[in-house]
């Protein structure tokens, strides 16, 4: 399926830290939205046996019917972009970690842009963090 739909290329990028995982494969997702849901409508997924499980069925009706799901992943990766650039530069050994200080004041005054002071928002982006 890989081949088919994203040109060899994987969902999930793992990173050395969670934070980057998670965040890289939401937006690895966001990304191959479009190639995800064909996947779930190709005669080669209806056939395959991981289609007829209870977890196939379930990732398939998010994949091509939740909405919602689709929307709080543009939000989590909007909002995290920001802070995962920083924790990146940050995690390097490039140089001191007070020296980025003025990249994260920049981070959240970015976030804070992106949230449009709504703080249902924010609380999906503190849970995405907690996780």
């Amino acid at each position: 399926m890989r081949q088919d739909f994203t040109n060899g290329r994987e969902l999930c990028r793992p990173a050395i830290t969670r934070f980057a995982t998670n965040f890289l494969s939401l937006q690895s997702m966001l990304w191959f939205k479009k190639e995800l849901r064909q996947m779930f409508t190709c005669d080669k997924w209806l056939s395959c046996p991981h289609a007829k499980t209870a977890v196939g069925k379930e990732i398939s009706k998010i994949v091509l019917e939740d909405y919602s799901f689709w929307s709080q992943c543009k939000n989590i990766v909007k909002v995290s972009e920001p802070l995962v650039r920083v924790l990146r530069l940050v995690d390097g050994d490039e140089k001191l970690a007070m020296g980025y200080l003025n990249e994260v004041d920049k981070a959240k005054k970015e976030i804070k842009k992106r949230l449009k002071n709504k703080v249902s928002l924010f609380c999906v982006l503190i849970a995405f963090c907690l996780n």
